[in-house]
């Protein structure tokens, strides 16, 4: 009998496989599982299971980035693709062409077991919640650029509250890439060095598909890393996303977060208006009513101011002539002081001593009180009362003064 190589066998039923009509664009429903992204080459490889059976499925780059959704393990999705052979290992595969979300009731499931991990993590505790700044300075907007969210915002910012500055961070907000985009640029406003006082982030209504990337366990735990506080309008009113309960405001649209992030100046300017009118007539009725009243107690008070007056100037006739006798006291004996040290200058005074015989010796006109310091011939002067002479040592004694 003749035999099949093992690559013959497997090639055979690869194209046994790809040429049956009823294996090709079939739809399947599964649970991912053992999911692989391949960054090298941007397969998706993973496998689709149910409660008894699974099947090894890839999804090449090229149907990998046109889906409108990231998928994750856990997921129920339904696959439209065809039935293949991997011929290296003999391994039965479905190739996928296309993927989506499978009914509400799964997705709803899965989006349950996630947000059951958040409230655990108190994602959504309202001690978390921060307060919206009441007149902001500048505005972090993250959303499509160009979108109909982005265009609403700017354009009711413009109308309500147009002294704030809008900084944009543009994001993918679906399709499998919206997730990292998002997180990315929550990344880049809490590294940025712009004063920002909170957030808005953003996108307009669609399907639960579309709106999945802000269901994402990874976008709401970035999102609560921001550095300021923020408000989440994803969709519209009926729509509710896991980012909107961890939001610290949430908005039913994003017109409604554009509205609920700013005051409105026009309203401002009234109620400014409204105040300095309110003050201006507070401020004149409390002027008569000073001047009411000063008026009714003005003789009051100059009687009372003439009392006083009189009893000050009592004090003061009494201080005065207190005063004057101290002054008296002390100007007599300061002149007592005085006498008294002016004669005990005049008996100290060296040129009176002077008047009874004594001299002053000077040697290179220092004044000597002793004779160390002198040799003979050394030149010295005596000064009288009435003149001084030069004289030369000839001889030094060493003897107590004798008269």
């Amino acid at each position: 009998m003749e035999y099949l190589t093992v690559t013959s066998l497997n090639r055979y039923v690869k194209i046994f496989l790809e040429s049956n009509e009823e294996l090709k664009g079939i739809k399947v429903i599964g649970e991912i599982s053992n999911l692989v992204l391949n960054r090298f080459s941007g397969h998706l490889y993973f496998t689709l299971k149910d409660e008894k059976s699974g099947i090894s499925a890839v999804c090449f780059k090229n149907s990998y980035d046109r889906l409108r959704f990231l998928p994750k393990n856990g997921m129920e999705v339904v696959i439209k693709g065809r039935v293949s052979l991997y011929e290296r290992d003999g391994r039965f595969q479905i190739i996928v062409d296309d993927m989506s979300v499978s009914g509400s009731g799964p997705q709803q499931k899965f989006r349950e077991e996630v947000k059951k991990r958040l409230e655990k993590l108190g994602m959504f505790s309202l001690e978390r919640k921060r307060k919206i700044p009441q007149y902001p300075k500048n505005i972090a907007l993250i959303t499509a650029k160009d979108s109909a969210a982005y265009s609403d915002i700017v354009n009711i910012l413009k109308r309500r509250y147009p002294i704030t500055k809008l900084s944009v961070y543009p994001v993918l907000v679906q399709g499998i890439n919206a997730e990292r985009s998002i997180i990315n640029a929550i990344q880049q406003l809490n590294d940025s060095d712009e004063e920002i006082d909170m957030a808005i982030i953003a996108r307009g209504g669609g399907s639960q598909e579309d709106l999945i990337a802000f269901d994402s366990e990874e976008v709401v735990l970035s999102a609560s890393t921001l550095k300021v506080p923020f408000i989440s309008a994803v969709g519209h009113e009926k729509d509710l996303t896991l980012l909107d309960l961890a939001a610290d405001l949430r908005a039913e649209t994003p017109s409604a977060a554009a509205e609920l992030a700013t005051p409105d100046i026009a309203e401002l300017f009234a109620f400014i208006r409204l105040t300095a009118r309110g003050i201006k007539g507070a401020t004149e009725a409390i002027s008569d009513s000073y001047i009411s009243s000063i008026a009714e107690n003005k003789i009051g008070i100059v009687q009372e101011l003439n009392r006083k007056i009189s009893g000050y100037s009592s004090e003061v006739n009494i201080c005065s002539i207190k005063i004057i006798g101290y002054t008296d006291r002390a100007l007599n004996k300061n002149e007592e002081n005085m006498l008294f040290y002016a004669k005990l200058i005049e008996e100290l005074n060296p040129v009176k001593i002077l008047t009874r015989g004594y001299c002053v010796v000077q040697k290179n006109k220092k004044i000597l009180n002793s004779i160390k310091g002198l040799n003979d011939n050394d030149k010295i002067t005596l000064n009288f009362i009435d003149g001084a002479v030069d004289c030369e040592v000839i001889g030094i004694r060493n003897e107590n003064l004798k008269f």
